[in-house]
């Protein structure tokens, strides 16, 4: 999407405007915007000013809310330029541009869309916005077009309406319907079996934001000799109080052979016939089903071994409840399909000895069907699978947490886990150094003891609204850890959580917004030590009594600005000892809190202190606080 704006000299006669039909473009997960200016006769305006025309227009390419109320937006526009009142306009519903004349200077022009004009007063309701300058001068013609982003929705509820056609056509064994969310959204995964009876259309309430729709499709050849399969996968935005419809020809979607095998005896033997090239990167795909025991899946992969081809091994459709491990490393096996009866998957208290795929390292992704058995994942269970890249738990809708799961799994680059899960467990993503981002579920309550150590490439990762606990030394040295927003569920945070003893393992690039965490009442050692962080507003943790821990904000050399909290009684040793920036230390404590020794050693010499006015007097008096005494001011001061 673009809106293109033109300021151009008045001349000639007064022009009628075109025309163009605005229809809404976004793009899934990168919004790509393509500007595009057309030449337009300009209306007349007056003497010594510039006009302004807007104009929208874009490409449909994924699944929004119903058309027609996209299709024609209503716009607000407000233009600034330094030394000029505000210029206000609108693009009204039904019309293509509006016209704006400005006295001659740089402007900024925002603009934003929404549904309807009885919407433009709430902001929260904009569904676009964007902004850009452009430089009105009467006799000189120039044009500008404003990239526009997608305003992420996370309030309300809006419907999405699903329609399979010609679901019934197809002889199809399974066919099923996944809804899964791609922000942190508040709802789980959506899995529904379309051949059900009366499940083929529908309607289904969803929070606002983005999701992921896949459908799986799959049947049987005549001689059950192979399963033929058929997707598709694509990005669906709810927006409160809208509609979004996705409705496919299933006839349509091309299948594909899959050879299935009902025992590992002929599986194996296909495998010595098959005529193929198969390499890591090019395996040979085949499938496995009926019931069997650990020891029978021992044997296969052992077979597997022997082989010497590499392939992509779906056993989902097996029959298996419990795999305790450790199973046999085929050494061949490149991408794997886990069985979806599975439902415990390792030992809760397993030792190096019986991790369930240690060292498989030809392993390049695994996944669970989405609707999996799950429960039970247990410790270790893919240890130094150094060639895995992708993993997908999202299909596990009764997982509620994980333990140690992808310890040292280096190359791993994607992890999905389960809207269900509560606990992401200790070292789950310990040493998984090339992984850039992890999103994790909204049901999440506990990021556990280093969870995320050395994760050295992480450059973002969202803490959803439910989560409580962050354990120690949760996030050390990951290195590129660059913003993060603890949510106002917070309650504590461990030693070490994005901070270190030593500067080589703290997140040293690492600023953090405190603005919405409102529940805090623990921070543990070092927490924030060496971070980049440039300022801390406790001041509304009215649950935070103690900073009792050492070290928690030292050495952040960053940090300019600290408020703290009206009901604190300790700051511990050396808080922000270091922190050579800190000019304004905000306190709302009426009582002096026990300031523990270097607390603020070396901070900036042009600090100034401030507290509550009747207290300033006993602040200047008490311990430690009284070699300060200079520098501390009444609050407003």
């Amino acid at each position: 999407m673009n809106i293109t704006i033109s300021a151009l000299k008045s001349f000639g006669s007064k022009g009628k405007s075109p025309r163009i039909k605005a229809l809404l473009g976004l793009i899934s997960g990168l919004f790509l915007w393509a500007g595009c200016f057309t030449g337009l006769e300009a209306p007349a305006s007056g003497e010594g000013t510039g006009l302004v025309r807007v104009s929208v227009r874009g490409d449909q390419r994924t699944l929004l809310p119903e058309l027609p109320e996209l299709t024609r937006l209503y716009y607000t526009l407000v233009l600034k330029a330094e030394g000029q009142e505000d210029v206000s306009a609108s693009i009204p519903q039904g019309a293509s541009s509006a016209d704006v004349e400005l006295t001659p200077g740089t402007w900024t022009v925002a603009a934003k869309g929404f549904v309807s004009q009885e919407d433009a007063p709430d902001e929260t309701k904009a569904l676009v916005e964007g902004s850009a300058s452009v430089e009105a001068a009467p006799g000189v013609p120039v044009s500008l077009s404003i990239p526009l982003r997608l305003i992420k929705t996370q309030k309300g509820t809006g419907t999405l309406h699903y329609a399979a056609h010609n679901l019934h056509d197809l002889d199809l064994e399974l066919a099923d319907l996944a809804i899964v969310p791609l922000s942190d959204v508040g709802t789980e995964t959506v899995s529904i079996h379309l051949l059900e009876a009366g499940k083929a259309s529908g309607d289904i309430t969803l929070n606002a934001g983005y999701y992921r729709l896949s459908v799986s499709l799959s049947r049987y050849s005549a001689d059950a000799s192979a399963s033929i399969r058929a997707g598709k996968t694509e990005a669906v935005h709810i927006y409160d109080g809208l509609t979004t419809r996705w409705e496919d020809d299933l006839t349509l979607y091309p299948f594909y052979n899959l050879p299935t095998f009902d025992n590992a005896t002929d599986l194996l033997s296909a495998i010595d016939t098959e005529e193929t090239s198969a390499t890591a990167e090019n395996p040979y795909y085949v499938a496995l089903r009926g019931a069997y025991t650990e020891p029978e899946l021992n044997d296969l992969f052992t077979g597997i071994q022997g082989k010497g081809t590499y392939i992509t091994l779906d056993l989902s459709d097996c029959e298996i409840e419990t795999i305790t491990g450790p199973l046999t490393n085929p050494q061949y096996v490149v991408s794997l399909i886990l069985p979806k009866t599975l439902k415990t998957l390792g030992s809760l208290t397993a030792s190096t000895s019986n991790h369930v795929f240690k060292g498989w390292t030809t392993l390049k992704s695994v996944a669970f069907p989405l609707d999996s058995a799950l429960e039970t994942l247990g410790k270790y269970a893919f240890n130094a699978c150094t060639a895995l890249v992708s993993a997908d738990l999202s299909g596990c809708a009764a997982l509620k947490s994980t333990d140690a799961t992808f310890y040292n799994c280096s190359a791993l680059r994607q992890a999905l886990f389960p809207e269900s899960l509560e606990t992401l467990g200790q070292y789950t993503l310990y040493g998984c150094t090339a992984i850039p981002s992890v999103n994790l579920p909204a049901s999440l309550q506990t990021i556990g003891v280093s969870a995320f150590f050395q994760c050295e490439a992480l450059t973002s990762v969202n803490m959803p609204v439910s989560l409580k606990t962050i354990g120690n030394t949760a996030f050390s040295k990951c290195l590129s850890l660059r913003s993060v927003t603890l949510p106002a569920s917070l309650r504590s945070l461990g030693d070490n959580a994005f901070g270190s003893n030593t500067q080589a393992n703290a997140c040293k690039n690492l600023d953090v917004d405190f603005s919405q965490c409102r529940s805090l009442n623990s921070i543990g050692s070092s927490a924030f030590r060496y971070c980049a962080i440039t300022s801390v507003d406790l001041s509304g943790c009215v649950r935070l009594v103690s900073i009792a821990k050492t070290d928690v904000f030292a050495s952040c050399q960053n940090l300019t600005s600290v408020k703290l909290p009206e009901f604190l009684e300790t700051i511990g040793a050396n808080t922000f000892q270091n922190c050579s920036s800190l000019t304004q230390l905000a306190v709302y404590a009426t009582e002096p809190p026990a300031l523990g020794s270097n607390a603020l050693a070396h901070t900036s010499p042009d600090m100034q202190i401030q507290v509550p006015g009747v207290s300033a007097a006993v602040y200047q008096g008490a311990a430690n606080w009284s070699e300060f005494a200079d520098t501390i001011i009444p609050i407003g001061e």
